[in-house]
């Protein structure tokens, strides 16, 4: 479900990494814009059954 997601909002969605340990996600990545880091952890947050996301999304640019 993140993942659809992440694929309809962000502009390249293949540089984002989503794990699931429980009810946490954890994002990893590089982004080119604030922006998709933004629309990252609000498609995780979102997703039913999340508690807590980590982000450890970097921007490139």
């Amino acid at each position: 479900m993140i993942l659809a997601a992440l694929r309809r909002s962000a502009k390249d969605p293949d540089t984002i990494r989503v794990r699931a340990a429980g009810d946490w996600v954890i994002l990893d990545g590089i982004l080119d814009v604030r922006h998709e880091r933004e629309m990252a952890e609000h498609a995780a947050r979102s997703a039913s059954g999340v508690a807590a996301v980590e982000d450890h999304l970097t921007i490139s640019g």
